[in-house]
């Protein structure tokens, strides 16, 4: 951050969360976009709320959302 700024800090340590995520959606691009804008939100909460919690539970919740989905889901299916 204090070599670039803090803009290109967020997108940067966004571009890698999604790369660390590539294994897991098989390299699909749609979702690597989708995981770059969501790191990039969860990075300018960390900065405005000058908080590695808030960033965190907010990542809690986008990732519970994502549950709730699947076992919605999965019981639409009969599963």
């Amino acid at each position: 951050q204090r070599a670039v700024g803090t803009g290109p800090a967020v997108v940067i340590t966004a571009a890698v969360f999604s790369a660390l995520h590539g294994p897991q959606y098989a390299w699909s691009w749609r979702h690597l976009v989708l995981i770059t804008v969501a790191g990039v939100a969860f990075g300018l909460i960390r900065v405005l709320a000058r908080s590695t919690l808030a960033a965190s539970l907010t990542h809690a919740s986008y990732n519970f959302c994502f549950l709730i989905a699947y076992l919605l889901h999965a019981k639409a299916q009969g599963c």
